[in-house]
């Protein structure tokens, strides 16, 4: 017993397109009609932000109006490398580089 499964669908669309096409025309219809009550809604609804928001808030703020580089450490080690007292801890250095593996 063999199946043809050729010339199924021979113009290649979708069988449901016409369908989907439809329902969602109706679900734009629908959203239409229902948007004037909803946004009377809208505007009586309030948002309140917990307390861990607020306070992630604050500390976005306080960041944003940090620099992002620290400029008095950069000029000290920009001076400590031009006059040769500026030490490395090869010790410190190696296990650094071992853990970032």
């Amino acid at each position: 017993m063999s199946i043809e499964i050729n010339n199924i669908n021979p113009a290649g669309q979708d069988p449901l397109r016409g369908k989907r096409n439809e329902a969602s025309q109706q679900g734009t219809q629908k959203a239409e009609t229902t948007s004037t009550p909803s946004s009377t809604a809208a505007e009586s609804t309030t948002v309140s932000l917990s307390n861990t928001a607020q306070v992630l808030g604050q500390l976005e703020t306080q960041l944003k109006e940090q620099p992002e580089v620290d400029q008095t450490k950069v000029d000290q080690l920009k001076a400590a490398l031009s006059d040769g007292s500026y030490s490395v801890n090869s010790d410190t250095l190696a296990q650094k580089m071992l853990d970032l593996e």
